[in-house]
């Protein structure tokens, strides 16, 4: 095993899709690919439509958290909020960087991405004072939330009825697709693909495998305790999921490459 850090998944998306085809190499990213791949960013040398789909594990709905030290409450302070707010995400082209830029440029939030926060690194930071709040899995946050450092004020997506959805929240018409695109993602969690052109039985015995492993009990048992949630599917399924969710209309590409622009520090 070994993690290729960098560029939000995209480095690592690069080396698996330009890997031989053998079954040898496979790797599991973050759906950030897709919006990247979407727009077309610099430095994605993959096709998420070629690859070999082996699986996901999880459905997992998106949330905004904010740390106990801040004084913002719910969506509408957020939003009329005076002073920014430091937003930790990871590296640029992760999903949490993607979605918290166009959550800023769409709804005019107040805030100020600072990057290189990856796995839990964003939650210390929280619980430091060194950022307000935090985008991402809701499963990576409710150990947080539930510890009493933090509160939800927003969910995107999943079928959770104790946070509010964003989307019921906002009025400007262009941003319900975009939040539709982000809602879609959030059903295809910890994606595990390899490079095109893995022979049938390799393709099958790697998929058997992951079925497997999804499947396990003790596996199970395990994430139910740590609070992971399991909501696995297979092969095609997944292909045809990932194909869904870049087979978008222009208008809405045009509107995610403009929402994506870079944000100026500070600025609202």
């Amino acid at each position: 095993m070994k993690n290729v850090p960098g560029a939000g998944h995209l480095i690592g998306a690069n080396t698996v899709f330009a890997a031989r085809g053998d079954g040898l190499t496979i790797g599991t990213f973050n759906t950030g690919l897709i919006y990247n791949q979407l727009i077309r960013q610099d430095g994605a040398r993959f096709d998420l439509a070629r690859m070999t789909w082996i699986g996901k594990a999880g459905s997992d709905p998106r949330v905004i958290a904010i740390a106990n030290h801040s004084p913002v409450k719910n969506m509408a302070e957020l939003k009329a909020s005076q002073t920014p707010l430091n937003f930790a995400t990871s590296g640029i082209g992760s999903a949490n960087y993607v979605e918290i830029t166009l959550l800023t440029n769409i709804l005019g939030l107040p805030i100020k991405l600072l990057t290189g926060y990856n796995g839990n690194e964003d939650q210390l930071a929280m619980r430091r004072g060194e950022v307000a709040a935090g985008l991402g899995a809701r499963s990576s946050f409710d150990g947080f939330v539930a510890n009493g450092y933090g509160r939800f004020i927003a969910q995107i997506g999943g079928r959770e009825t104790d946070v509010p959805q964003l989307a019921p929240q906002i009025n400007e018409p262009r941003a319900k697709p975009l939040l539709d695109l982000v809602g879609a993602q959030s059903e295809i969690a910890r994606l595990t693909a390899g490079p095109p052109g893995i022979p049938a039985d390799r393709t099958e015995a790697l998929r058997t495998a992951f079925r497997m492993a999804m499947e396990d009990p003790e596996l199970q048992a395990k994430a139910t305790r740590l609070g992971r949630p399991v909501e696995p599917a297979y092969g095609e399924a997944v292909l045809t999921r990932v194909k869904q969710a870049l087979d978008q209309p222009p208008e809405l590409v045009a509107a995610l490459n403009d929402a994506m622009k870079p944000l100026e520090k500070g600025s609202k």
